[in-house]
Protein backbone atom coordinates (compact mmCIF):
# COMPACT_ATOMS: atom_id res chain seq x y z
CA UNK A 1 0.00 0.00 0.00
CA UNK A 2 3.03 2.68 0.90
CA UNK A 3 4.56 2.17 -2.52
CA UNK A 4 0.81 2.78 -4.27
CA UNK A 5 0.39 6.09 -1.82
CA UNK A 6 4.01 7.45 -2.76
CA UNK A 7 3.51 6.86 -6.16
CA UNK A 8 0.42 8.40 -6.33
CA UNK A 9 1.27 11.49 -4.85
CA UNK A 10 4.83 11.87 -6.38
CA UNK A 11 3.19 11.48 -9.92
CA UNK A 12 0.12 14.12 -9.08
CA UNK A 13 3.13 17.20 -8.18
CA UNK A 14 5.16 16.35 -11.19
CA UNK A 15 2.26 16.19 -13.45
CA UNK A 16 0.29 18.92 -12.09
CA UNK A 17 3.51 20.90 -12.28
CA UNK A 18 4.69 19.72 -16.05
CA UNK A 19 1.17 19.69 -17.53
CA UNK A 20 -0.16 22.81 -16.51
CA UNK A 21 2.83 24.99 -17.53
CA UNK A 22 1.68 26.12 -20.54
CA UNK A 23 -1.89 27.00 -19.49
CA UNK A 24 -0.76 29.33 -17.12
CA UNK A 25 2.16 31.00 -18.86
CA UNK A 26 -0.44 33.66 -20.04
CA UNK A 27 -2.18 33.65 -16.65
CA UNK A 28 0.68 34.59 -14.78
CA UNK A 29 1.50 37.77 -13.14
CA UNK A 30 4.59 36.49 -11.46
CA UNK A 31 6.41 35.87 -14.94
CA UNK A 32 8.89 38.44 -14.62
CA UNK A 33 10.06 37.52 -11.03
CA UNK A 34 13.13 36.25 -9.62
CA UNK A 35 12.88 34.15 -6.66
CA UNK A 36 15.03 32.28 -4.51
CA UNK A 37 14.76 29.83 -1.92
CA UNK A 38 16.87 26.73 0.25
CA UNK A 39 13.92 23.91 1.11
CA UNK A 40 14.23 21.18 4.33
CA UNK A 41 11.74 18.46 3.64
CA UNK A 42 11.06 15.42 5.92
CA UNK A 43 8.64 12.42 4.73
CA UNK A 44 8.73 8.76 3.57
CA UNK A 45 10.72 7.01 1.08
CA UNK A 46 10.71 3.69 -0.35
CA UNK A 47 12.93 2.83 1.80
CA UNK A 48 11.86 4.21 4.80
CA UNK A 49 11.46 7.74 6.55
CA UNK A 50 14.01 10.53 4.84
CA UNK A 51 15.02 13.63 3.67
CA UNK A 52 15.60 16.13 1.00
CA UNK A 53 17.39 19.18 1.25
CA UNK A 54 18.22 21.72 -1.46
CA UNK A 55 19.19 25.52 -2.88
CA UNK A 56 17.17 26.86 -5.74
CA UNK A 57 16.86 29.97 -8.08
CA UNK A 58 13.70 31.07 -10.28
CA UNK A 59 14.41 32.96 -12.69
CA UNK A 60 10.91 33.66 -15.33
CA UNK A 61 9.47 30.75 -14.59
CA UNK A 62 12.99 28.44 -15.33
CA UNK A 63 14.58 26.90 -11.93
CA UNK A 64 17.73 25.96 -11.63
CA UNK A 65 18.39 23.93 -8.38
CA UNK A 66 21.18 21.92 -6.04
CA UNK A 67 19.49 19.30 -3.88
CA UNK A 68 20.32 16.13 -1.94
CA UNK A 69 17.76 13.63 -0.93
CA UNK A 70 18.40 10.24 1.45
CA UNK A 71 16.37 7.88 2.74
CA UNK A 72 17.62 8.37 6.03
CA UNK A 73 16.20 11.66 8.43
CA UNK A 74 20.12 12.48 8.62
CA UNK A 75 21.39 13.66 5.47
CA UNK A 76 23.74 11.67 3.22
CA UNK A 77 22.48 8.62 5.42
CA UNK A 78 21.63 4.71 3.89
CA UNK A 79 20.48 5.51 0.37
CA UNK A 80 21.21 9.53 -0.83
CA UNK A 81 22.29 11.54 -4.21
CA UNK A 82 23.63 15.33 -4.94
CA UNK A 83 21.79 16.43 -8.10
CA UNK A 84 21.78 19.38 -10.16
CA UNK A 85 18.14 19.81 -11.39
CA UNK A 86 16.68 21.99 -14.02
CA UNK A 87 12.67 22.61 -14.10
CA UNK A 88 10.02 25.21 -14.84
CA UNK A 89 7.36 26.56 -12.57
CA UNK A 90 3.79 28.30 -12.29
CA UNK A 91 1.94 29.71 -10.29
CA UNK A 92 -1.96 28.17 -9.83
CA UNK A 93 -3.50 30.95 -8.08
CA UNK A 94 -1.97 31.70 -4.55
CA UNK A 95 0.30 28.36 -4.74
CA UNK A 96 3.41 27.67 -6.51
CA UNK A 97 4.20 24.46 -8.55
CA UNK A 98 7.10 23.29 -9.77
CA UNK A 99 8.92 19.91 -11.60
CA UNK A 100 12.36 19.56 -12.41
CA UNK A 101 14.84 16.66 -13.30
CA UNK A 102 18.91 16.87 -14.12
CA UNK A 103 21.27 14.32 -13.03
CA UNK A 104 22.97 13.54 -9.94
CA UNK A 105 25.28 10.67 -8.05
CA UNK A 106 24.08 8.19 -6.10
CA UNK A 107 25.86 6.31 -3.14
CA UNK A 108 25.30 4.64 0.49
CA UNK A 109 23.70 1.31 1.27
CA UNK A 110 22.22 -1.18 -1.27
CA UNK A 111 18.72 -2.93 -0.50
CA UNK A 112 17.78 -6.10 -1.54
CA UNK A 113 13.95 -5.03 -1.97
CA UNK A 114 13.03 -1.65 -3.12
CA UNK A 115 10.67 -0.88 0.01
CA UNK A 116 13.44 -1.05 3.17
CA UNK A 117 14.90 -4.90 4.23
CA UNK A 118 18.07 -5.56 5.31
CA UNK A 119 21.27 -3.79 3.99
CA UNK A 120 23.27 -5.92 1.10
CA UNK A 121 26.49 -3.85 1.56
CA UNK A 122 27.29 0.08 0.41
CA UNK A 123 27.72 0.43 -3.61
CA UNK A 124 29.72 2.46 -5.66
CA UNK A 125 28.83 6.35 -6.40
CA UNK A 126 27.18 6.04 -10.04
CA UNK A 127 25.43 8.45 -12.24
CA UNK A 128 21.62 9.02 -11.52
CA UNK A 129 18.61 11.01 -13.20
CA UNK A 130 16.55 12.37 -10.43
CA UNK A 131 12.80 13.37 -10.65
CA UNK A 132 11.47 16.20 -8.15
CA UNK A 133 8.15 18.17 -8.14
CA UNK A 134 6.71 20.27 -5.55
CA UNK A 135 3.55 22.15 -4.23
CA UNK A 136 3.74 24.91 -1.63
CA UNK A 137 2.06 27.99 -0.79
CA UNK A 138 3.96 31.31 0.94
CA UNK A 139 3.00 32.31 3.83
CA UNK A 140 4.87 34.88 4.00
CA UNK A 141 7.52 37.12 1.37
CA UNK A 142 10.38 34.93 2.88
CA UNK A 143 8.48 31.06 4.39
CA UNK A 144 6.50 28.99 2.15
CA UNK A 145 4.98 25.61 3.39
CA UNK A 146 4.16 22.29 1.11
CA UNK A 147 4.84 18.97 -0.55
CA UNK A 148 7.65 18.07 -1.80
CA UNK A 149 8.02 14.54 -4.05
CA UNK A 150 11.00 13.05 -5.76
CA UNK A 151 12.04 9.71 -7.75
CA UNK A 152 15.84 8.88 -8.12
CA UNK A 153 16.50 6.45 -11.67
CA UNK A 154 19.39 4.47 -11.43
CA UNK A 155 20.23 0.85 -12.60
CA UNK A 156 21.51 -0.23 -8.63
CA UNK A 157 19.07 1.32 -6.17
CA UNK A 158 16.00 3.40 -7.58
CA UNK A 159 14.52 5.43 -4.37
CA UNK A 160 11.67 8.13 -3.95
CA UNK A 161 9.77 9.67 -1.90
CA UNK A 162 7.10 12.02 -0.45
CA UNK A 163 7.87 14.72 2.15
CA UNK A 164 6.23 17.79 3.97
CA UNK A 165 8.53 20.69 2.79
CA UNK A 166 9.59 24.36 4.46
CA UNK A 167 10.74 26.57 2.01
CA UNK A 168 12.70 29.91 3.11
CA UNK A 169 14.39 32.68 1.18
CA UNK A 170 12.89 35.43 -1.50
CA UNK A 171 9.71 33.89 -2.60
CA UNK A 172 7.19 36.51 -3.48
Amino acid sequence: MLPFIIKAVSGTIIILASFSMAQAQTASDHSSQKLYWAHIAYGITSLGPGNTLGLGIDINRHIFSLRSSATDPAPFKDTWDVAFLYGRSIWLGDFYAAGSTGVGIVAGEQYSQFIGGTAEGSMDPMISFPVEGHLSKPLSRNFAVGLSAFFNVNTNQPFGGVSAAIRVGGLN
